[in-house]
Formats: structure tokens, sequence, C-alpha cells
């Protein structure tokens, strides 16, 4: 699943349980992918990650687009951010995004991992069948 298709899926997930939500787009921020999550009196910033896989379908021409518009997008930003993995508080953040895939796993994917799972690294990974992860991690995201 390409990262613009799956931040679009958790976002609306999210919504749905009643978190306020925004895109790195939306809100501004110099990184490609991710979401800012405000939910059960906590906050997070979370960016989306792929990791690897063989067999991941071609992205479509709308998800090729649409990330054409992201990449425009950060041209446009004068010096990236840095990111800091390991968020304190970011818990209840972690485990909704965990909750709502897991009620519902995405096309294609096998497995989802997050804190309540005994993940010990920050953070929530979805596994596909092609091989390949996406990776939700908390980051606190300084200029």
């Amino acid at each position: 699943m390409e990262l613009v298709t799956f931040e679009a899926l958790l976002k609306s997930r999210l919504e749905q349980a009643g978190a306020e939500v925004r895109t790195f787009q939306e809100a501004g921020v110099g990184f490609l992918y991710g979401i800012l999550v405000r939910t059960r009196g906590s906050a997070a910033t979370v960016r989306l990650t792929k990791g690897s896989g063989t067999g991941d379908p071609v992205a479509t021409e709308a998800e090729q687009a649409a990330h054409a518009v992201n990449v425009a997008r950060l041209d446009a930003v004068k010096g990236a951010p840095s990111a800091t993995h390991g968020v304190d508080g970011a818990r209840p953040v972690e485990d909704l995004m965990r909750d709502v895939l897991a009620a519902d796993l995405p096309p294609t994917a096998v497995e989802v991992e997050g804190p309540a799972d005994g993940r010990t690294k920050p953070g929530v990974k979805i596994r596909f069948r092609s091989g390949s992860e996406i990776y939700m991690t908390p980051v606190d995201i300084r200029r």
C-alpha cells in the first residue's frame, strides 16, 4: 500500500474514532507523510515511513499524482526539520492507531503491532502480504 493511500485511510479511521487529525500537508510540516493527532487528552505528531517489500503493486495514477503534489510541496520548503523518535505521552495515540487498524485490517494487511502487543520500539507497525511494512512513529519535530 502506498503511503499516500495509507495516510488517508489512517486519518479517516482516526477521525471516525473521534480524534482530531491533520496531515503533514494540511499542517505544512516539512516531511512527506504523517499526521498530527489529538485524542483522549493526548496529542502526538506521527511520521509515516515505509519499510521494504518487493511484491508491492505499482502505484496507481492517482497515487502517483498525489505523491508528486506532496513532493512539490516539500521542494518549496526551505530547510527540512529534524525529528526525534520516542516521544513521551504518545501512548494513547499509539494505542488508538493500533486499535483502529486492528479492528479492520486495511486491504492486503496481515498484521498490526503496537505497544499493547509488546512492541518495544516506538510507534505502530503494519505488515502487508507483500512483505512491506509501514511504520507510524511519534516524533518531536523541530526547525
